[in-house]
């Protein structure tokens, strides 16, 4: 063993270990081992991105999974990598080239943007992987992947080419989610619904052969007014069939459109009749399309109005020319009322802006394998907890294609290329369709055309989870060659990430897996809990209740803030976030350090061979210790099993803190006394040591850097050897001891510990808690007791027990009744008797005042049948405490006569 220093310094000892760690290749996989294999895929985070607590919660759990399956006999691998993150990331750099240079990129130009996103990712990319190994995580750092290395990359071009060659990708004019912001194309699930307090305006249009009649009409946006084309009614609804056919008058600009009947308009909405701008609303769009109505686009790509043939609201933004627009029709006496709205607007994930509906030219997937992939959860797919596979299956059902094209420069650029002879030199390609194409005039492959100069590539990327979908196999394996690593670790066993992207990833790498390799890729999905704060909110910058992880690792180490989360995530609800609880992982922290250092201290300087079956002087508490030990190693496995963490967490904080300090170490501490005997000094340490060691184990996965630390300096390794690697014995401690001897052992020290615990609340209750000159008589009680009576009055704070049968006690003598028997405490000489009786009749005088307060309150019709049930349980709840408060006092008075 060597020296403890006086206190635990987790920033120093953290940082050493880890780079022990990476120094003795101990995160390394080997694809040759004869090991069964674990392996995990890190949910690659932004390249740009920074840790936050999600993550933290995250990785903890993913590092937990590979350090127990290290220690459980598996060869790891836990590959990491990073995302580019192609809107997050162009974001950010095109904000850079703005306010650094004045300049946006299409003034620099594609190959020139792209190198200085190149040099953002170079200078801001490995932040959080350096924030990752500051949490101890044990990926596999040689086998870092990125999503936009040459390798990968090959991959997501040969994934779209294989998927266009099978009529899966297509390319089309569709009405997409449109980012006003990104200036993209977004998925279904990139888009948020919010529910907005919005409002509803009235207006009425002029029929065309009718003047002075009007059609009264119901929308959210009269800002899209001129893209108007139609006034549509349901043909089942009486008031509108005359109207059918008819013209009615659009107020700017003016012209004139016809009212149509289509099944979808809801009788029920506004008026029950709506305006119709197909180039703007989903559902405007497909009764456009029944209806063969014209499209009519009246916004720019960032959602100003385009229309010059009315300048008052040409040029500006949406919501201002709203506005505009509702203050000319109230001018032109078309406005009839405007009411207050609640309604569902979808918002940008990245941007967190309203999107626009908007038709655009984009590349399409119709989802490969939707029905392998849909079976498979539940088959060979296990969803924790399980309530997701049900979210999974009714997304599956409903399942729309996906638009793959993004109208982005970063990212995997769409590798299909158009004759430049025959498109011209068109970049963007907006009007191309591939119907105008001859199958020579069109190039898709992974390769590009051997002569590149008469070609020219479409210009959109593909959407970021287009290549995130491929991770679990992309990054063990390149296109066309043989991996020994895919062979030995693919499929996964376990991913870890957020119930929030379901969607966007899990079940999209699912259809991926059977598509591309045959089967699932992994085995087992963990979804993580969703950190709030205290008041139930999301984190966020705005609202500032956010906590940098660095700044908790700094303060409480990176063991603190893992332990004390793992600690309190409930499985399947939302974590709600507590500095306390980081502290309480500090705290553990250093309690388990003082009790190595205690012992440290105690005696023997290196680690005491112990075998409990050929030990002649084991006591109860030795057994007792040695036994929950060994039980703690069985619900350990049970909770891993089940993927309980925050129980994982609780046993070992309920094991050290209570039963091996509160109770083992505070019974035997005579054993380490200058009186003890060698041999109850040399058992107690021994037992101790057996203990510790095995728990440090136990605890590794959850707080790897201290127990790395501990288990070396108190000489339960060697040095040069690390925790991490050793696997976890299978023999229990107790295992070659007689299980009635085991059992008896138990019995008599869980007696012992709840009798010292009723005598120190006796104590308690007439103020005696702190002298220690206190003597107790057992009046009736078992054989063992005389023996274990030392280890009794050592645990009560007492001078004292001693059993005497016939032992006749003083009326009002207070007793407790414990699993060792009637046990007396004698006042004498230790209380005023008098002063006490007459401070019980004032607090029974004063208790007796709130009892009949409760009781009112409770007896009084008005204060139940009017006030908050809860107000009232609580009521009921105080009357019930105030009089047990009552029953114990009155007892204690009538006890001193």
């Amino acid at each position: 063993m060597s020296e403890l220093p006086k206190a635990y310094e987790p920033a120093d000892v953290e940082k050493s270990w880890y780079q022990a760690w990476l120094d003795g290749k101990c995160f390394v996989a080997d694809p040759d081992s004869e090991k069964p294999p674990y392996s995990i895929v890190i949910p690659p985070p932004n390249v740009t991105g920074i840790l936050h607590l999600g993550h933290v919660l995250n990785n903890t759990i993913q590092d937990i999974l590979a350090r127990r399956a290290r220690q459980k006999g598996c060869e790891v691998l836990w590959l990491p990598g990073t995302d580019h993150a192609g809107i997050a990331t162009q974001t950010k750099v095109e904000r850079q080239l703005r306010d650094e240079e004045g300049k946006t990129r299409r003034d620099i130009g594609r190959e020139a943007f792209l190198e200085k996103v190149w040099e953002w990712k170079e200078k801001h990319g490995g932040i959080i992987i350096k924030q990752l190994k500051r949490l101890g995580c044990s990926c596999d750092w040689d086998r870092e992947r990125f999503t936009m290395d040459e390798d990968y990359s090959k991959w997501v071009s040969r994934v779209f080419a294989d998927l266009f060659k099978d009529g899966l990708v297509y390319r089309g004019k569709r009405m997409v989610n449109w980012c006003p912001v990104s200036l993209t194309a977004l998925s279904d699930e990139e888009v948020i619904p919010k529910k907005q307090s919005s409002k509803l305006f009235y207006l009425k249009y002029e029929l065309a052969d009718s003047p002075g009649e009007f059609l009264e009409v119901a929308t959210t946006r009269p800002e899209t007014l001129m893209g108007d084309v139609a006034v549509a009614v349901n043909p089942k609804d009486v008031r509108y069939g005359k109207y059918v056919g008819k013209m009615v008058k659009r107020p700017f600009p003016h012209a004139e459109i016809p009212v149509v009947a289509d099944d979808h308009v809801d009788p029920e909405f506004g008026t029950g009749a709506l305006k119709i701008t197909p180039a703007h609303d989903k559902a405007d769009f497909e009764i456009g399309m029944r209806n063969e109505l014209e499209i009519i686009d009246v916004f720019h790509p960032d959602a100003t109005v385009n229309c010059p043939a009315v300048p008052e609201l040409d040029g500006l933004d949406r919501f201002a020319a709203r506005r505009k627009a509702t203050e000319m029709l109230d001018e032109m006496g078309l406005l009839i009322k405007v009411e207050e709205h609640e309604n569902n607007v979808g918002f940008s994930e990245r941007a967190d802006v309203p999107i626009e509906p908007r038709i655009s030219m984009q590349w399409f997937l119709k989802y490969p394998s939707s029905e392998e992939a849909a079976k498979a959860v539940g088959d060979d797919i296990s969803y924790r907890p399980a309530r997701w596979a049900k979210t999974h299956a009714n997304w599956m059902e409903g399942i729309q294609d996906w638009c793959v094209s993004r109208q982005l420069w970063w990212g995997h650029r769409i590798p299909v290329w158009y004759r430049k002879e025959k498109v011209g030199e068109l970049q963007d390609a907006e009007s191309l369709t591939l119907d105008d194409l001859s199958a020579g005039d069109l190039h898709v492959s992974d390769v590009p055309p051997a002569d590149p100069e008469n070609w020219v590539q479409d210009g959109d990327v593909l959407d970021t989870w287009f290549s995130s979908w491929l991770w679990p196999f992309a990054t063990m394996q390149n296109v066309d060659e043989d991996s020994d690593l895919a062979k030995k670790f693919y499929p996964t066993t376990d991913l870890v990430t957020g119930p929030d992207i379901i969607f966007f990833w899990v079940a999209r790498m699912i259809m991926a897996g059977h598509r591309f390799k045959g089967e699932s890729p992994f085995k087992n999905v963990f979804f993580t809990s969703i950190i709030r704060d205290n008041q139930g909110r999301k984190m966020s910058k705005q609202l500032g209740n956010s906590p940098d992880p660095l700044d908790l690792m700094a303060k409480y180490g990176a063991d603190g803030l893992r332990f004390g989360l793992m600690r309190t995530a409930p499985i399947g609800a939302d974590l709600r976030f507590d500095e306390a609880q980081v502290e309480e992982g500090r705290n553990f922290a250093n309690k388990i350090y003082n009790a190595c250092r205690f012992r440290r201290m105690a005696g023997s300087d290196s680690k005491v061979d112990f075998d409990p079956a050929t030990c002649e002087t084991l006591r109860p508490y030795h057994l007792d210790i040695l036994a929950k030990c060994d039980d703690l190693a069985v619900t350990q496995e049970e909770a891993y099993g089940e993927y309980r963490f925050n129980e994982v967490g609780q046993q070992l904080y309920d094991f050290l803190w209570s039963e091996l300090c509160d109770k083992f170490l505070e019974a035997v501490k005579g054993d380490l006394r200058e009186e003890a005997t060698e041999a109850q000094r040399e058992t107690t340490l021994g037992v101790f040591d057996s203990v510790m060691a095995r728990f440090l184990q136990l605890l590794h996965p959850y707080m790897p850097h201290m127990t790395e630390e501990l288990s070396v300096r108190m000489g339960y390794i060697e040095e040069g050897n690390f925790v991490m690697q050793q696997e976890l014995p299978t023999t229990p401690l107790l295992a070659k001891v007689d299980a009635g001897v085991i059992q008896q052992g138990r019995e008599h020290a869980t007696a012992v510990y709840e009798s010292a615990a009723k005598l120190r609340n006796l104590k308690a209750e007439y103020r005696l808690a702190a002298r220690r000159d206190v003597k107790f008589v057992a009046k009736s009680g078992p054989a063992w007791l005389e023996a274990e009576a030392d280890i009794l009055a050592l645990l009560v704070g007492s001078d004292g027990v001693t059993r005497a049968e016939s032992y006749e006690a003083e009326q009002g003598t207070p007793c407790a009744l414990t699993p060792a028997g009637e046990i007396f405490m004698p006042l004498d000489g230790l209380i005023d008797v008098e002063a006490e009786k007459s401070r019980l009749d004032k607090e029974i005088e004063k208790i007796q005042k709130e009892v009949s307060k409760s009781k009112g309150k409770l007896g009084n019709e008005r204060f139940v049948d009017n006030a908050k049930p809860e107000v009232v349980a609580v009521e009921r709840e105080r009357l019930g405490e105030w009089e047990g408060k009552l029953t114990q006092l009155q007892e204690m008075r009538a006890n001193l006569g």
